[in-house]
């Protein structure tokens, strides 16, 4: 696992920095990766952070990098962030098992289309609720750390 962290984050990482990327800006595209990385909403996250990078000026690759790292946080998340939301707009998402799923398109597919898109609501509100306090304590640890990284690597190695 340590050389796997090695090899497809960290050389990326030092990469980048080699390359000019400011430790700043590296840092915010990796909290940013990782957050949106695991919004309760399947599909979509490749999308935002390019969006996002590309409005922000923020490296695609590291951020693009670490969303495919934080893709299985996704798939362990959905469900608690949907109970989470659950728990704040007192609505449950009743069914919300692989058999409930499919039992839902037995009531017509606007009726599933309803529960799900509900269900994710609930989800994404405690990830809009996360989203800043994680982004900046994920951006407040990495910056000193990929300014390190910086020092050691020279430029142009």
């Amino acid at each position: 696992m340590s050389t796997f962290i090695k090899q497809k984050i960290l050389s990326p990482m030092a990469d980048l920095l080699k390359q000019g990327i400011t430790p700043e800006k590296l840092a915010l595209s990796v909290a940013l990766g990782f957050i949106i990385g695991i919004i309760p909403l399947v599909g979509v996250s490749t999308a935002i952070c390019a969006i996002i990078a590309l409005a922000l000026d923020l490296n695609i690759a590291a951020i693009q990098i670490v969303n495919y790292v934080a893709y299985p946080l996704q798939l362990l998340l959905y469900i608690p962030f949907i109970r989470a939301g659950e728990m704040i707009l007192g609505r449950s998402a009743a069914g919300l098992t692989i058999s409930g799923i499919t039992h839902i398109f037995d009531d017509g597919f606007l009726s599933a289309l309803n529960m799900i898109w509900y269900t994710n609501l609930q989800g994404i509100i405690i990830w809009v609720i996360i989203t800043i306090p994680v982004t900046l304590f994920l951006y407040c640890l990495l910056v000193p750390v990929f300014r390190k990284i910086n020092r050691q690597v020279p430029a142009g190695e």
